[in-house]
């Protein structure tokens, strides 16, 4: 079996109100030239498939015809699960329609394992593969809210919920493959994949981004993934990783940059090859998986120019010599004041294929910031460094402090939690 695995597509996605539906198609297109060429069975789409619980008319069009073609590549099976930043309800409205084309959609969590649990047969009815299609797990799916909880109760019964739930899903699916085998008439049980969009400790955000808030789903531990499992496949974070240093638990990592500094990273999706005996445990020969990260191309670069004004005319000189097409943030962090900024970049990038969305002015930010002549930038700082300025501003007591903190950690975690980042794909911290 040869699997796909990908996510976070966020389809529709503005960076700083630049539309980027040409770079999207050209993915999609891309993808399923991969999926053609390199055989693959079962293609695996693990969250964050929209950037909104509500996407516009063309980022549906992208995602439907994209279904539709998967069918003439000779792949079998499309598994979608819902992201953070997904509308359950919107995703699983086609639902029994998508069935029919073997295209197998879980936007929300059930209380019935069974409804997160997927057999896939080949064409004789067989039992080749089954897939743990576990979502994006929100608070309410896990936990219980109790009066007088305090943030540190809630983390630690969102991690318990957590943890329940993937006992609940695989363990039911490991017994159902077990089941399946003498039926089959196979020497060995199918292998059981699982899927799942959150933060799991180890992890990283990605290089560049300030450490992303989400509240348990930062602490996730990989030990809630069972041993038996041939493969998981994660998404939600953006960059494309090994979770503790485990090659069968990965991100496939969005692949597209989501943001500026995302720019850096190579994005990947990961060809997942099981052999026959991938995720039994009483029979290793043959086992493991062989995993491919295969590189996506670069459909429109992302181009950042930083520093005072003479540092910015000459790279925009360099990106304009270049001919490149590409989306351009402008950051200035020089010490003169030039009020006409936006306007100098403008007349700069005239004539050329460069697309301005942001300038940047960190002179006007950092007397905020650190005080007259500090050298401290928003970029140097995370949303809770932040707040920890204001409450110094304010001249807050120091006992009144740690309240205020848990309230504004919890105000941070709903947002993260309800997928209401920024629409720039960066941290939770963001809103």
């Amino acid at each position: 079996m040869i699997l796909l695995h990908t996510s976070d597509w966020h389809l529709g996605q503005t960076l700083h109100n630049a539309r980027r539906h040409e770079e999207f198609e050209a993915f999609l297109g891309w993808l399923l030239d991969q999926i053609r060429l390199r055989r693959v069975d079962v293609l695996l789409v693990c969250g964050d498939v929209f950037d909104t619980i509500a996407p516009g008319p063309q980022a549906q069009r992208l995602y439907y015809n994209f279904l539709t073609r998967v069918a003439a590549t000779g792949c079998r099976h499309v598994v979608v699960v819902g992201g953070n930043h997904d509308s359950p309800s919107f995703l699983e409205a086609p639902r029994e329609l998508l069935r029919a084309m073997s295209v197998h959609v879980v936007g929300a969590a059930s209380d019935d394992p069974d409804d997160e649990i997927l057999c896939l047969r080949d064409a004789s009815g067989a039992l080749e593969m089954i897939v743990c299609a576990v979502p994006f797990l929100r608070d309410r799916d896990v936990r219980r809210v109790e009066a007088a909880e305090d943030i540190d109760d809630k983390d630690r019964k969102l991690v318990a919920g957590i943890r329940r739930h993937y006992t609940e899903v695989v363990g039911r699916a490991l017994a159902l493959a077990r089941a399946g085998t003498p039926d089959d008439g196979r020497s060995r049980t199918a292998p059981v994949v699982a899927t799942g969009h959150l933060f799991a400790a180890g992890a990283s955000s990605g290089e560049g981004l300030r450490p992303m808030y989400v509240g348990a789903l930062g602490q996730v531990p990989a030990e809630i993934f069972h041993g038996d499992l041939a493969y998981v496949a994660l998404g939600h974070l953006h960059k494309a990783q090994k979770v503790g240093g485990n090659d069968t638990i990965r991100y496939s990592g969005s692949p597209l940059p989501m943001s500026f500094p995302e720019a850096s990273q190579g994005k990947h999706v990961l060809l997942v090859e099981l052999g026959p005996g991938a995720g039994d445990a009483g029979d290793p020969h043959d086992a493991r998986p062989r995993i491919e990260a295969i590189e996506v191309p670069v459909f429109r670069e992302l181009a950042r120019v930083r520093g005072d004004w003479d540092a910015i005319a000459a790279g925009l000189a360099q990106l304009a010599a270049r001919d490149i097409n590409a989306l351009l943030e402008v950051v200035y962090d020089g010490a003169a004041l030039i009020p006409d900024l936006r306007a100098r970049v403008e007349a700069a990038c005239a004539g050329t294929r460069l697309e301005l969305v942001r300038v940047g002015n960190e002179q006007q930010v950092r007397s905020v910031l650190s005080g007259a002549g500090g050298s401290e930038s928003l970029d140097d700082l995370d949303c809770f460094e932040v707040f920890q300025r204001c409450l110094d501003a304010g001249g807050v007591p120091g006992d009144q402090r740690p309240a205020l903190l848990k309230a504004y950690r919890e105000i941070v975690d709903l947002l993260s939690i309800e997928g209401r980042q920024g629409a720039d794909g960066g941290d939770g911290c963001a809103s």
